[in-house]
């Protein structure tokens, strides 16, 4: 999913988010605007995760998600560079 593509369902996304995952707080999601780093690194200190697995724990989150919009991936919305 493109980043533009994402933050034109963000508002259905961040529900969903945290419907899936119990520790995400909507108002800070809120505050990030889409911002997929920001989103990788609030998943990891919440859920006890690596930057790393939580960018892949994303990544496969919105893959599932895609399916609901008849969307087709392009590349990783929540890539992650860290070497954590």
């Amino acid at each position: 999913m493109t980043m533009t593509t994402s933050l034109a369902h963000w508002p259905h996304l961040m529900d969903q988010l945290c419907a899936q995952f119990q520790h995400l707080d909507l108002a800070v999601l809120t505050r990030f605007r889409g911002d997929p780093q920001k989103i990788t690194r609030y998943l990891a200190q919440t859920h006890d995760l690596t930057v790393v697995e939580a960018a892949e724990t994303l990544d496969d989150w919105l893959m599932f998600q895609l399916n609901d919009y008849r969307l087709t991936p392009v590349g990783s919305l929540f890539e992650c560079n860290s070497r954590y």
